[in-house]
């Protein structure tokens, strides 16, 4: 692996050759702000690399322009509009699955937890991009209220990934005003 290191502007960028195809000059492997601060974020770091090996179909990377968390992109390389997030929030606690518009959210308070949440946050995600999997958005007006993430949908193997809440006010409002409340399927056939 080559490796060269230049200072602009008081900041440090390292650039990595093609031994590792998952990083890229931009993604660099570079520490960001969960793993600069902690010994757990930078072995979580380490451990996406080889949690990540086993999905030849699947293409990711690391976004340190996230400076608060962790956070590793991935896409199916059959269909790569398909972009799934896993974040690992500053304190290494809060786990985050993001998929087009729902935001699952997990929390693991075990050292020795933590990296077995990463993996399970990593699967779900790499299941979701390939599908089957269905959103299913909730909506007050044009306001998202809620989502909730459901993995091989109409199968005797489907699973929910939770029910994501937001803007539970307008919601509420929006029933006590005795509107109906529109809901939204988005499905993800297997590739």
């Amino acid at each position: 692996m080559l490796t060269a290191v230049s200072t602009s502007v008081g900041r440090q960028r390292r650039l990595q050759a093609a031994d590792e195809p998952w990083r890229s000059p931009r993604h660099s492997g570079a520490l960001s702000g969960v793993s600069a601060q902690t010994p757990t974020g930078a072995a979580l770091r380490a451990l996406v690399p080889e949690l990540m090996a086993g999905y030849d179909d699947i293409v990711w990377q690391f976004d340190d322009d996230v400076s608060d968390a962790l956070c590793v992109v991935m896409r199916p390389v059959r269909a790569p509009e398909r972009v799934a997030r896993v974040l690992v929030h500053r304190g290494e606690e809060v786990f985050a699955l993001q998929l087009d518009s729902h935001f699952g959210v997990t929390f693991e308070y075990e050292q020795d937890e933590k990296p077995n949440e990463l993996r399970d946050r990593l699967a779900t995600a790499v299941a979701a991009v390939r599908g089957p999997s269905r959103l299913v958005l909730t909506f007050a007006g044009s306001t998202q209220t809620r989502s909730e993430l459901v993995l091989a949908p109409d199968s005797p193997d489907e699973r929910s990934d939770g029910i994501w809440m937001e803007r539970q006010t307008a919601e509420i409002l929006w029933r006590v005003r005795r509107r109906r409340l529109r809901r939204e399927v988005r499905d993800f056939p297997r590739l």
